[in-house]
């Protein structure tokens, strides 16, 4: 994979975060490739999202330390989504699905977590 780089810099991802009170960046997650998914950001103070490489990341949404990440087999390049079920479940869904496509290209993983300090 190639991609064009900008005059005087290298083509390269980032995940950014805005204070949307102050309107001044937070943190920058770079990247070595463009992020091609959606964020999700909850409440608890998680943001998530997807890279090319297949893997999709936790991250704190206040400093924007990597907390994990998980290698789902195929470019996260979808919707991103949350659906509440008691305590708290993250539907994740992973794959190039351009509508050209079937969605047989397409993975779901739910991650469920507590909620709960142990």
């Amino acid at each position: 994979m190639s991609f064009a780089h900008p005059p005087g810099d290298v083509a390269h991802g980032a995940l950014d975060a805005w204070d949307p009170l102050t309107g001044k960046k937070k943190w920058t997650v770079w990247d070595k490739y463009p992020r091609i998914s959606t964020v999700l950001s909850t409440k608890g103070g998680l943001v998530f999202s997807g890279d090319m490489k297949g893997y999709i990341y936790a991250y704190d949404a206040d400093t924007g330390q990597e907390l994990w990440k998980f290698n789902m087999g195929s470019a996260c390049g979808a919707a991103i989504a949350m659906v509440p079920r008691g305590e708290v479940s993250r539907p994740l869904l992973c794959g190039t699905a351009p509508t050209s496509l079937p969605m047989r290209s397409m993975r779901q993983f739910i991650l469920a977590a507590s909620g709960r300090e142990n």
